[in-house]
């Protein structure tokens, strides 16, 4: 099968003779459905695309302050113990 030749109209033609075929693995029948409804409507394809970019972009930022924050209690942990050993020097 030679997906990438064929057009748009032997695409369906085939998903739908698939899907009518479909009695050997009849689990299928979903997902031929499925690529056939994305194949009328592909803004839906890249409204999911989107919506998964959107997800990544906040979870990135999410992870970034996380770091950040990791960061300052470490570099605040560090001074608090200088500042202790700095105490401890003047008293001597």
């Amino acid at each position: 099968m030679y997906a990438e030749k064929r057009t748009n109209y032997e695409l369906l033609s085939y998903l739908s003779n698939r899907r009518r075929g479909s009695s050997k693995y009849p689990w299928l029948a979903e997902i031929y459905e499925e690529i056939s409804e994305y194949m009328h409507k592909p803004e839906e394809v890249l409204t999911m695309f989107s919506d998964a970019l959107k997800i990544l972009d906040h979870n990135t930022v999410q992870y970034m302050i996380e770091e950040q924050a990791q960061l300052l209690d470490d570099q605040l942990q560090k001074i608090g113990e200088q500042t202790e050993q700095l105490d401890k020097q003047k008293k001597k």
